[in-house]
């Protein structure tokens, strides 16, 4: 919309600069993913090959930044034995594509076309496109978006009370990827017990499939990767044991059993919470308290409850103006010399910013226009 006298109207100038900030996102997401060699993919492209071969599965892996082990269990790999015909340089490309397809399939299920073209509307994509969580899980190779698609799908199915078919999704994605085991915690203490019961049942169908085609030992070999961790406060641990640790850097550490039971008792707490909500926001809130209250909280997987927030946000959900500032796209760059402040919170602010911002309590008043209107 333009004035009379050829200036831009308000709302024409916030929307042609969420568009910049969009472009700019997309292009700091772009350089930022090609330059993270997809190095979490390999993992899981060894692990299937292996799988595949019979051989050993989760054995260390030596990456630029130290060693690591495969901490997705076996039933995931399931998803990777298509990709296992493929070299790894195509392999990786294809994963990210689906898992970036996957976001954004997420989010046109959540909003129609007009809100992603309103105002609010344009900087949720902005801020998206310029979180370091997106970054991260695109350029690592990881399989956020994946799970983004199958909780959206769990979101829809409770907002339309169909609570079984919610409960076999959030089983399935649990199954795939257990940190987030509290959103099952969550349906029983909800007392949405049929969901509950779908959700064990489609897990344990999923496990029992990998089980079917590769036998039990790839199962106790994950389990024992799990127990020799270490890592706590890497920089990419988004979740409560990373910045204890590395606030505690060269005094004594957590115990792994120590941080495993405060991280189950954490789990509880917040599935009892979550019982009080409103069902659609206690799951969008489970998923973002899952990844901080769980032992190994990788930053890769707050990009899961993203769409979730977009919604919530666009709904009314007040923001902040500390949690705008949180999307500021710090560098994940291992030779980086960052100051020790920076060092500390690199992967836990932005944790700590979409909790408090999934807390947030609704906006009152106010109306959405679309792109073009003045307001």
């Amino acid at each position: 919309m333009v004035d009379s006298g050829g200036m831009a109207a308000p709302a024409d100038r916030w929307s042609l600069m969420a568009l910049a900030v969009s472009s700019a996102g997309l292009v700091h997401l772009w350089v930022s993913v090609q330059a993270l060699h997809y190095s979490d993919f390999v993992m899981f492209y060894t692990t299937v090959e292996a799988l595949l071969q019979g051989r050993p599965a989760y054995e260390p892996h030596v990456l630029v930044d130290g060693l690591w082990w495969n901490m997705n269990p076996p039933q995931f790999h399931l998803l990777m034995i298509p990709l296992a015909r493929l070299t790894l340089p195509t392999a990786a490309q294809v994963f990210r594509v689906a898992n970036a397809l996957a976001l954004i399939v997420s989010v046109s299920l959540l909003f129609s076309i007009d809100e992603l073209r309103s105002r609010r509307g344009g900087w949720l994509i902005a801020a998206a496109l310029t979180c370091p969580g997106l970054v991260m899980a695109l350029g690592a190779g990881q399989n956020a978006g994946l799970l983004a698609l199958l909780f959206t799908i769990g979101w829809k199915a409770i907002d339309r009370s169909r609570w079984i078919s919610a409960g076999v999704i959030v089983g399935l994605a649990c199954a795939i990827k257990p940190i987030f085991l509290p959103v099952v915690l969550w349906l029983m203490f909800a007392r949405q017990w049929k969901a509950a019961a779908a959700a064990v049942a489609a897990a344990v169908f999923l496990v029992g499939a990998a089980v079917a085609v590769w036998g039990w030992t790839p199962q106790t070999d994950w389990l024992r990767a799990i127990g020799a961790v270490t890592w706590f406060d890497s920089r990419f641990n988004a979740s409560w044991p990373g910045l204890v640790q590395r606030f505690v850097s060269g005094a004594t550490v957590l115990s792994y059993r120590t941080i495993a039971a405060v991280s189950g008792a954490l789990s509880i707490l917040v599935a009892a919470w979550a019982a009080r909500l409103e069902p659609c926001e206690a799951l969008t809130k489970c998923l973002v308290a899952s990844v901080v209250v769980s032992p190994l909280g990788w930053v890769y997987y707050l990009p899961v409850a993203g769409p979730l927030l977009m919604r919530r946000a666009y709904d009314g959900a007040s923001w902040p103006v500390g949690a705008w500032l949180l999307w500021v796209p710090l560098p994940f760059v291992s030779q980086v010399n960052a100051p020790f402040l920076i060092r500390t919170t690199l992967s836990s602010v932005y944790a700590w910013g979409m909790l408090a911002l999934s807390l947030a309590g609704p906006r009152r008043g106010g109306s959405e226009h679309t792109i073009g209107e003045a307001r």
